[in-house]
């Protein structure tokens, strides 16, 4: 957001479209959950901020062909299955026997030119086309997918949203980086290459 005021510029006119609201009906001036589910900008921005950087860039997961069975009984029971109802299987015509550790590549997924125009561009208005809303679900794995994506996703993005909605109603931030662009490094996550990213606030 620093390094792009334009998108700063529409944030900050959301916001304010919210505040003044608030101001006309006489209300307090703090973001409500019905707020923030009404700021599409903002939802794009958070969107595309973790589709460039992900904190979970890689995702590992086991194979297990067979899921656990309910049995119909007055008090459901959870039948894990056994040795021999797992089967090795195959995706794509690539063999995964049982047990296997499969890694997902999140970063390259989120960045394949196959899925996004200009992958490496910061574009919060590609989240707002309807064809990228209603595409595969899979293009989006800040969160992991599926049973074992993170439950707690609802939470993380409504936090998300207000601490950035307060941060942006009262400062504003400037990128002082020579190159604007954001280059990151691996390590447990991603985190900007060499700790170098130089951010002011200034107060409104």
């Amino acid at each position: 957001i620093a390094a792009h005021p334009e998108v700063q510029q529409k944030l900050n006119k959301e916001i304010k479209d919210v505040l003044d609201s608030k101001i006309r009906n006489g209300l307090p001036l703090r973001p409500t959950y019905n707020d923030i589910k009404s700021m599409p900008y903002l939802t794009a921005v958070v969107h595309e901020t973790q589709r460039l950087c992900p904190i979970a860039h890689v995702l590992a997961r086991e194979t297990q062909v067979s899921s656990p069975t309910h049995t119909s009984t007055t008090t459901p029971t959870l039948t894990q299955p056994s040795p021999q109802q797992q089967q090795d299987d195959e995706w794509n015509g690539i063999p995964l026997r049982k047990g296997t550790w499969v890694t997902i590549n999140a970063y390259g997924v989120q960045r394949s030119p196959e899925h996004f125009e200009d992958p490496d561009a910061f574009k919060p208005e590609r989240w707002m086309d309807n064809r990228l809303k209603n595409s595969n679900s899979f293009l989006h794995l800040a969160f992991g997918h599926g049973r074992r994506g993170c439950f707690g996703k609802p939470l993380a993005l409504m936090e998300i949203k207000i601490f950035a909605f307060h941060l942006l109603h009262r400062f504003t931030l400037r990128c002082h980086n020579d190159d604007t662009r954001l280059h990151m490094e691996e390590t447990f996550g991603l985190r900007p290459k060499d700790n170098q990213l130089w951010i002011s606030f200034e107060r409104k």
